[in-house]
């Protein structure tokens, strides 16, 4: 039984069976490297949004991550709104920041999220677009509640 396992093992190992595995690792690889890139944001805008989502086990963690954001990056800390706001599909609480502030904050942000989802956008003054075109993510991206937009604008 040994050696036929070994000359199973000795058969996936040749050059032949290699190439084709090489081939799928590198794709498999290069196609994880394309979809992390278009989740990480771009410092394009003056000024930005970020919006940590967190539900009633995960409130503590977004709390402390936000306040620690504060603390060490001196950005502003919203609410934590324990209740659906605006756009946003889950409790959410935002921090506003600059542009000079960015690269630093959202390193730390997704070295220290564990797990939570955060909606990073620019501020240009059209919200709709904001939080579409000029949004990114840290996690998984979530559907948000577009609608809230037409409905804004028909009250003002």
């Amino acid at each position: 039984m040994i050696g036929w396992l070994r000359k199973a093992i000795q058969s996936l190992l040749t050059r032949d069976v290699q190439f084709p595995l090489t081939f799928l690792f590198e794709r498999l690889l290069l196609k994880t490297i394309q979809v992390r890139q278009m989740k990480i944001p771009q410092n394009l805008y003056e000024n930005y949004h970020a919006h940590v989502y967190f539900n009633a086990q995960t409130i503590a963690q977004a709390e402390q991550l936000c306040v620690e954001a504060g603390r060490r990056f001196k950005v502003k800390v919203g609410r934590v709104h324990r209740k659906i706001v605006g756009p946003h599909p889950h409790w959410s609480c935002q921090l506003a920041f600059n542009a000079a502030q960015f690269q630093e904050l959202i390193l730390w942000l997704e070295q220290n999220r564990n797990g939570l989802d955060i909606l990073i956008h620019g501020l240009t003054g059209d919200d709709l677009e904001d939080h579409t075109v000029h949004a990114s993510w840290l996690g998984e991206p979530q559907k948000l509640r577009l609608g809230f937009f037409s409905a804004y604008t028909q009250s003002q």
